[in-house]
């Protein structure tokens, strides 16, 4: 089995409202949870593409498809999740976003969030993030405020469980839901076995991207400053255990993990009309970060 490096949902709000997730495959191939998903509006519409190096990029799912942010690779890399619309008349501000679910290849999507049906909506579901079991699926119930909450569902059931936590920027590891508060923002550690929510990052930091690793570290993208990020890994239990500086010249969209935990991998944009991508990693002892990607990402074609 080839290994991969799995970025599950990363994104980033340009002018051009991108957003980006990635697999990028090792040696020995494969045709599942492999290569570049870009989701890039044209027109009235925003379908998701994925790219692997070496071939053209092509389209994933429906054409009348407006995707909302990242689309997330299940853990198996078999299926992919996103939010989004569905329809011939392509995105409209009056509709909300519904979670669906699809193959790797494009094929079988399903809906499995009806805002339309919901008694106390209209909702609008948003940032979808598996578990690590690839059973369920967490992401942010946004609607009027107060009433923003972080739901789960079963892929299998549909069945939809309404969390009594608030907030954004959603991970999903071992050690429970990681998610970003709205008010004074720190991070929160919240455990589905037990339904209880704890404080796992105390800070006043801007957070934009969280990933869990194999062993259940978090990575944490900071932005501290308009000037430059920082790439904090925490253990299990909210300790800090090394602090990667990311350099200005790498605006980042999203982090994640390589598959032994030992390195992580951030995939950096430049431009905002047409914007590029480029990977890079570095391990947690330092030695600064390295191109994977031989050149800049192609960006994807119109239908």
């Amino acid at each position: 089995m080839a290994k991969r490096w799995l970025i599950g949902s990363c994104g980033v709000l340009l002018a051009a409202a991108v957003a980006v997730a990635i697999a990028v495959a090792g040696s020995g191939g494969g045709t599942s949870g492999h290569g570049i998903l870009f989701v890039q509006p044209r027109g009235d519409f925003a379908p998701i593409y994925l790219w692997r190096p070496g071939a053209a990029a092509r389209r994933l799912g429906p054409a009348d498809l407006w995707a909302d942010g990242a689309p997330a690779w299940s853990p198996g890399g078999k299926s992919i999740a996103f939010s989004g619309q569905i329809s011939s008349g392509g995105w409209d501000e009056a509709n909300a976003n519904d979670v669906y679910v699809m193959r790797a290849n494009g094929t079988g999507v399903r809906q499995l969030t009806h805002d339309s049906e919901q008694a106390d909506g209209p909702f609008s579901e948003t940032d979808p993030a598996w578990s690590p079991d690839g059973k369920e699926i967490v992401y942010e119930r946004a609607g009027i405020l107060p009433n923003n909450r972080i739901a789960t569902i079963s892929t299998a059931s549909g069945r939809e469980r309404v969390l009594p936590i608030r907030g954004t920027v959603l991970a999903w590891g071992a050690p429970g839901i990681a998610y970003v508060t709205r008010d004074s923002p720190s991070i929160k550690l919240y455990d589905p076995r037990t339904r209880r929510s704890r404080v796992f990052v105390p800070s006043a930091t801007r957070f934009s991207d969280l990933a869990w690793s194999p062993a259940g570290r978090l990575a944490v993208l900071e932005e501290p400053s308009p000037h430059h990020n920082s790439l904090v890994v925490y253990s299990r239990a909210g300790s800090e255990l090394a602090r990667l500086r990311v350099k200005a010249s790498i605006p980042v969209a999203c982090v994640a993990w390589s598959p032994d935990g030992k390195r992580l991998l951030l995939v950096g944009h430049w431009g905002t009309a047409n914007p590029r991508y480029r990977v890079w990693a570095a391990g947690l002892a330092g030695g600064g970060w390295r191109k994977l990607s031989p050149r800049s990402m192609p960006n994807c074609p119109v239908g």
